[in-house]
């Protein structure tokens, strides 16, 4: 039977569930405020992480029907960063991440999706608003007014070699990270704030000051970046006749942001429940109810640890056989995760009112 869907939002989540729809034949139309897919970004790179659980990235989007037509390169080393400015490489065989462009320019991993939405007819409608009633799947990204971390920083090339570093202290990433990306001469440096947001320029040119002292890279032509995000436990999935997914769900990695891989999984599970006619609400329950209370647990430890306790797990991330198992047990919703949970939820709430947890 005939069946037209509308969606509200050409990231990735909307263009996973555009993608999936389409290849059952159904006709879809995406609705999309900005004048390009990836616009909030500029070319920043991203990781798409390869830890929360044992199935590798790419053979899950292989599996969910996308192609891999963008910039997406493995990294197995990652080099650590302490507040005393000690380093820590840790080393797996498995990828801990594979680094993806974002944004309006090619090879990143927006215009691949849209590349592979238009290739299948899927209807993309730029610089047009519609209202989430009139859609089905609403895939708007961040709420701006429950902001829960913040980053900022430069891309730039460069002739350095290929290299991944994330620092650890408070002093310039605040209760976050900051990071030092660089694949194929071209590099993205950030620092990412959970709170203190009012410090982040400030804090990013400490970032900057300090790996340009550790690695000695040459900065060529440097272009300022940033976005935000949110994280919500009231999780709205269903609301009226609409499905909503990523971020715009309140869909998020609150440990650090590492969301894209919960956003592709949103869309292609919500266009999935249409397609099946599933319970979408449950079934999102299922997937995400477990992780994302991981997340919340492990954000209310991380605010307590400071410098001392981010240096402690360095060691521990060191000194365990296969570094990348080490996060994979991080992030499972294990007896004490579940013990601990509200307690965290309620400590997390009260120190930050307006995130919206």
């Amino acid at each position: 039977m005939y069946k037209h869907f509308k969606i509200m939002g050409a990231g990735p989540a909307g263009l996973i569930a555009a993608i999936t729809l389409a290849r059952e034949n159904y006709e879809v139309t995406v609705y999309e405020k900005n004048k390009e897919c990836g616009m909030r970004f500029k070319g920043d790179l991203q990781g798409l992480e390869n830890w929360s659980s044992r199935v590798n990235v790419l053979d899950e989007i292989i599996n969910f029907g996308i192609e891999t037509n963008f910039d997406c390169d493995p990294f197995c080393s990652l080099i650590g960063v302490d507040s005393k400015r000690q380093t820590t490489k840790f080393r797996s065989q498995q990828p801990f991440f594979y680094l993806v462009k974002r944004g309006y320019l090619p090879g990143t991993l927006d215009q691949g999706l849209k590349e592979q939405a238009l290739e299948l007819g899927i209807d993309i409608r730029f610089n047009t608003r519609v209202h989430e009633d009139e859609v089905d799947i609403v895939a708007s990204g961040p709420v701006p007014k429950r902001l829960c971390a913040i980053d900022t920083g430069i891309i730039f090339e460069t002739d350095a070699e290929d290299m991944a570093y994330g620092m650890l202290d408070d002093a310039n990433s605040y209760k976050g990270y900051s990071y030092l990306l660089i694949t194929k001469g071209y590099g993205c440096m950030c620092t990412v704030l959970f709170d203190k947001f009012s410090e982040i320029h400030q804090q990013f040119a400490l970032v900057r000051e300090t790996f340009e002292q550790i690695t000695n890279i040459k900065i060529i032509k440097p272009s300022i970046v940033g976005g935000y995000g949110n994280f919500s436990t009231k999780n709205t999935f269903v609301k009226g006749r609409q499905l909503y997914v990523g971020e715009a769900a309140g869909l998020q990695d609150l440990l650090w942001g590492f969301g894209i891989r919960i956003a592709l999984r949103s869309g292609y599970l919500a266009a999935r429940c249409l397609i099946e006619g599933k319970d979408y609400a449950a079934e999102a329950k299922k997937l995400f109810y477990d992780s994302s209370r991981a997340s919340v647990v492990n954000r209310a430890m991380w605010e307590y640890m400071g410098n001392s306790g981010y240096r402690l797990f360095l060691s521990l991330g060191r000194r365990s056989k296969d570094p990348k198992e080490f996060l994979y047990k991080l992030f499972q919703y294990n007896a004490w995760r579940r013990l601990a949970f509200p307690i965290a939820l309620w400590d997390l709430r009260r120190r930050h009112t307006k995130a919206g947890y």
